[in-house]
Formats: structure tokens, sequence, C-alpha cells
């Protein structure tokens, strides 16, 4: 193959990665959204509309945190993020041989690219299912929940 070839094809391999990714996080978005607006209907709120400071209230925040809790990750989320992981080495592979074809001094270091993948895929486990998703999705939510409760 030659150098556009090959470039094509770690960017079609990337895409189809993140095509697939996006829709599964699409899809537990909706899902997510569905069930947390069922909970968060019942909540109490006053003749003018305000958001009433109830324990009922409390309870459907602890309900909504709890529903958070228990759906990210989900298994096809998970399994989501595992494809993409594995998607790694062809990645790897298809960029050595592409900066094979356009440099002939080009000379693939196993460790230093076997050390890389391992800190990508540490990289993409904490922020997409451990550290990373309760910063970025489940604290800010019950902030702004206990917020707007808090504050009517």
């Amino acid at each position: 193959m030659n150098p556009s070839q090959l470039a094509d094809q770690v960017e079609r391999i990337i895409l189809s990665q993140t095509d697939k990714y996006a829709a599964q996080a699409e899809s537990l978005q909706g899902t997510l959204y569905n069930y947390l607006v069922r909970i968060l209907k019942n909540l109490q709120i006053d003749s003018e509309g305000y958001i009433m400071q109830s324990a009922a209230n409390r309870s459907f925040l602890l309900e909504a945190e709890n529903l958070l809790q228990e759906m990210l990750p989900n298994e096809s989320f998970i399994s989501a993020v595992n494809r993409t992981l594995e998607s790694i080495p062809t990645i790897n592979a298809a960029n050595v041989s592409y900066f094979s074809s356009i440099s002939d001094s080009f000379k693939e270091n196993r460790n230093f690219i076997k050390s890389l993948q391992t800190q990508t895929v540490s990289s993409i486990e904490s922020t997409l299912l451990q550290d990373g998703l309760t910063a970025q999705i489940k604290t800010p939510f019950s902030d702004i929940l206990n917020r707007n409760v808090t504050s009517g």
C-alpha cells in the first residue's frame, strides 16, 4: 500500500471505532435521560412552580443519584470502550506500516510503542470507566440536582 492508502486505513479504523463508541454513548444517554425524567417529574413544586425543599424531594434526588450509579457504566458501554481499546494494536500496526513507507530511516521501537499503548489504554479506562466518569458526569449531575432543590 502507498502512504496515502495507509493513512486512509488508519483514519478508517479510528473513525469506525469512534462512531461505534459514540452510538453506544448516545444510546446510553437516551436511556438514562428517560429514566431520570420519570424520577424527577415527581419532584414537588410550590404554587409558583419552584422546587420545594422537602424530604420527599431529597428522596427523589437520592433515587436519581442511585440510578446514575447503577447505569454508569453499563455492560454495553463497557463493551463499546473495550472494542475501542482492542483496536489500538491494529492502529499501531497500520501506523508502523505508514511511517515505514514514507521514511527508509524509520525503525519501529516496540518497547516505546508498547509503553505508549499501555499508557493510552490506562488513560482511556480511567477517563471513560472510572475516575473521569465520576468527575465529568456523576458528581456534576448530583451537584446540579442538589443545588436546584436547595435553592428551589
